[in-house]
């Protein structure tokens, strides 16, 4: 029997950023990366939305989520997240795309380097 080694490649210092999570599967999916230690960006169109779920995540006990609006289909909304991931974090390891997020590749990929 083969046995394979698993090993954590991430940290607290990995960052994540979850397009359109502020419910369903993008919601889940910020607490399952939040959960495992991850640094995670949940993102919204709709910022009172957006705050309830981050809100509801750290009554969870998940105290590594931050919120940031996002609108993926205005420029504007897309060079603010991408201007504020580089400030804050200094870049991203993790892009989950929830919704359609074209957009966001040319403006993230100097995020990400």
């Amino acid at each position: 029997m083969l046995s394979r080694k698993c090993f954590r490649w991430w940290s607290k210092d990995t960052v994540a950023v979850v397009t359109g999570s502020n419910k369903g599967i993008g919601l889940e999916i910020v607490r399952q990366l939040a959960k495992e230690g991850i640094t995670v960006v949940l993102t919204a169109r709709d910022a009172t939305r957006g705050e309830e779920a981050l809100e509801s995540l750290k009554s969870q006990g998940l105290h590594n989520v931050n919120f940031h609006p996002l609108d993926v289909t205005s420029q504007e909304s897309i060079l603010a997240l991408a201007n504020w991931l580089r400030e804050t974090y200094g870049g991203i390891d993790i892009l989950v795309r929830t919704c359609d997020a074209y957009k966001l590749f040319k403006h993230f990929a100097f995020v990400v380097c």
